[in-house]
């Protein structure tokens, strides 16, 4: 099977998803090339009929406690997806995203590019990831994984070592257009972005940029105003709360 490169996929999550996303809310899991028998899955968007959306953040380098606290101030949680290096770095910061009820999902330790791995090369970046998790934050069995780049997402060995990791992996059929939209991106083209092409249903992809962080009440506001309920990816999937599991303070090595 082959892979999808950054560049093509990227292209077509904002061109393809941008202009099917009712066909994606509809069978949000999907083959991954027509008329192959390995069945690639992945979840791109919610079941149709959905009035959640999904804000989720991918990388954690910078403007962390800008989001969280402008989260905290909308009264929203989100899904957020930090390297094990990332956490590592400011383990304290992101158990406050834990403690605060925002859902952590894997986007292995080292942001690597999944697509040009082996499975064992797979397997040892997602453990790495979940021992991370489990060490710093008291996360027991993280949920979702989601691909640097989106790269090898379809590829077998990806596939299969998300699964054996106990993984479900999450992609998205919305992004941030803002540099599509101006060479000096503001706050103001990603809120633009957002009011003219999100849906109800969508999983969107942010990556803590500063215009982001910036533009982030506004749009919550604007999708509480088209009656959508802002949640993390595992309520958009499962309505039913679900609550992380973490160890206590017994079980914490």
């Amino acid at each position: 099977m082959t892979p999808l490169t950054r560049r093509s996929f990227l292209k077509l999550a904002t061109l393809t998803f941008a202009g099917a996303a009712g066909a994606l809310a509809a069978d949000p899991v999907k083959t991954a090339l027509a008329g192959e028998s390995t069945e690639a899955r992945a979840w791109f968007s919610a079941p149709k009929g959905s009035r959640r959306i999904a804000l989720t953040f991918d990388d954690g380098y910078v403007n962390v406690s800008h989001l969280l606290d402008a989260a905290l101030a909308a009264g929203v949680r989100l899904t957020l997806f930090p390297t094990g290096k990332v956490i590592l770095a400011n383990p304290q910061l992101w158990r406050r995203a834990v403690d605060e009820g925002h859902e952590i999902g894997c986007h292995t330790f080292s942001h690597a590019a999944l697509g040009a791995l082996t499975y064992d090369g797979v397997v040892a970046e997602l453990a790495q990831w979940r021992s991370v998790a489990r060490d710093q934050l008291g996360l027991v069995q993280p949920r979702f994984l989601r691909p640097p780049y989106g790269d090898g997402w379809n590829a077998e060995a990806v596939q299969r070592a998300a699964k054996a990791q106990g993984f479900k992996i999450v992609m998205w059929n919305r992004v941030n257009t803002m540099k599509q939209r101006a060479t000096a991106p503001t706050s103001v083209d990603v809120l633009n972005s957002f009011v003219d092409e999100a849906q109800a249903g969508d999983i969107v992809l942010y990556h803590f940029h500063w215009q982001e962080v910036a533009a982030f009440p506004a749009i919550v506001a604007h999708a509480r105003a088209q009656g959508w309920k802002v949640t993390t990816v595992g309520e958009l999937l499962n309505p039913r709360p679900t609550a992380q599991a973490r160890l206590t303070s017994a079980t914490r090595p």
